[in-house]
């Protein structure tokens, strides 16, 4: 749920919607469910922070899920960039989302 709802907006928007995806995208890469807290230093903590920490600690290879075949390798470097677009769409500040345009024009040179 992006920050804004938890502080009583009501009404959705273009930027919630950025948010949700961007936390799709964190559950697709992952295997991690967004409702279920993830165990960090022993610490429950939510798929957004878990995945920050994740990220600041370079530490985004350990973050794809272990059931996603490998087979024909995963470029690191890909991985990191749409971890980090990802982190980009679940922004706690509304303004510093990008738009769906943005986000598509970031992921498009990405290979799938």
């Amino acid at each position: 749920m992006p920050p804004e709802y938890k502080a009583g907006l009501t009404t959705a928007t273009l930027e919630a919607d950025v948010f949700s995806f961007g936390i799709l995208m964190f559950e697709i890469a992952t295997g991690k469910c967004p409702n279920l807290p993830i165990l960090l230093d022993g610490k429950e903590v939510g798929i957004v922070e878990w995945a920050r920490k994740m990220l600041a600690q370079n530490k985004h290879m350990k973050m794809v899920d272990a059931n996603i075949s490998w087979e024909g390798g995963l470029i690191e470097a890909h991985v990191k960039e749409y971890f980090e677009i990802a982190g980009m769409c679940t922004s706690e500040t509304q303004k510093e989302r990008p738009t769906m345009a943005k986000v598509f024009q970031l992921l498009n040179p990405i290979p799938m």
